[in-house]
Order: C-alpha cells, then structure tokens, then sequence
C-alpha cells in the first residue's frame, strides 16, 4: 500500500512513468477503472508502454468491451514507438484479416521484427507457419528450424520439442538427422527433468 501511495503522489505530480507504472498497479489489482485512467494519461503523453497495455486491454476485453477497432489503433503506434509486443499481436491481425485487409506478408514482417527485438513468441510463430506452411505459399523446414532455434535461444522452451521432432524426421525424413535428434532430445529430457517443459 505504501509503495501504491508513492506512485499515486508521483503519478499526481506528471511523472509519466508513476502514471503507467500505477495503471498497472491498478490493473494487477483489477481495479479498471483506475487502471485505464492513469495508463490512458501516460499515453496522452506518448508512453510506449502505456499504450500497449492499452491495446492489450481493449484486444482482450479486459474490464472493457472488446474493441478490435481501437486495439489496433494503439497497438500499432506501440509499435511505432518501439514496442516489439505490439509488432506481435499486430501480425494476428493482418494474419487474420482482422479490422485490416489480409496481408500474410506484412505480419511475416511483424512477427520477424518481434523476433528479432526479443519476442520468443513470434520466433515460434514463424517457426510453426514455415513446418506447416500456414498462412504461407509454402513449407521451409530450414527456415522453420532457423526460427525455433531463435525461439529456444530467446526462452521458449516448447520449441526443443519441435526442433527434436523435425530433426527426428517426423516431419519429412529428409530432416533426418540422428546427431541432431539425439542433442534436441536431450534438452527436452533434461527440461523436463526441471520442470520446465509440460509433458504431454
């Protein structure tokens, strides 16, 4: 509570970092109402993260009604701020045709901006899209391996599995590669081992 009374005397004050940082606060305790007025203050100032969040809010329909419209609108000046989360969820929509025309080029781009600013979610994506040609004119499994090694690197777990299925030649036996599938195999057991990995 006393850190709550800090930030609501900065935030009080202009300090735009206090207001995004209270919006979240007020989020964390599902206090929307609250939430959505400093975190739409700090983005009346141009605060990348705050206006993410708020994409995120109105994506999702957290303590609002869902708003696709306005969602991406805020997500897409993040995203033009440098918010590489934003590059991520807006891929779904040009992926999907969402709000905009469809256009699976532009969210490739999206999704490998994300990837390369962090995001160890759009590296799976891609990686998944070029195994199983989603959304794409076709399937590149050196590429789909290319992106979830970044995936594993950026802290995707998930994406060992998939690495050890390919090289596992489950895929195309072409992939086959047994000093691969032993290395990937060994990963997944050892992050099962740690609790890292859900065993399914």
């Amino acid at each position: 509570m006393k850190n709550l009374d800090y930030l609501l005397k900065k935030a009080q004050s202009g300090d735009i970092d206090s207001q995004h940082q209270l919006g979240l606060e007020y989020f964390d305790n599902n206090d929307y109402p609250n939430a959505l007025k400093w975190l739409n203050e700090a983005a009346s100032k141009d605060h990348p993260g705050a206006i993410f969040m708020l994409g995120c809010i109105y994506n999702n329909g957290w303590g609002v009604k869902v708003d696709k419209a306005k969602a991406f609108e805020l997500l897409k000046k993040a995203s033009e701020l440098g918010v590489h989360g934003a590059d991520f969820l807006l891929s779904f929509f040009y992926l999907e045709g969402e709000v905009v025309k469809q256009d699976t080029h532009k969210a490739q781009l999206l999704l490998a901006k994300a990837a390369v600013g962090g995001v160890s979610d759009a590296a799976a994506s891609l990686g998944k899209m070029y195994l199983n040609g989603a959304y794409l004119s076709e399937i590149d499994h050196k590429k789909a391996i290319q992106w979830f090694k970044e995936a594993y690197q950026l802290g995707d777990n998930e994406s060992a599995c998939d690495l050890f299925a390919i090289y596992k030649g489950e895929y195309d036996p072409e992939d086959a590669d047994p000093k691969q599938a032993e290395y990937w195999n060994h990963i997944v057991d050892q992050l099962l081992d740690e609790g890292k990995l859900n065993d399914e």
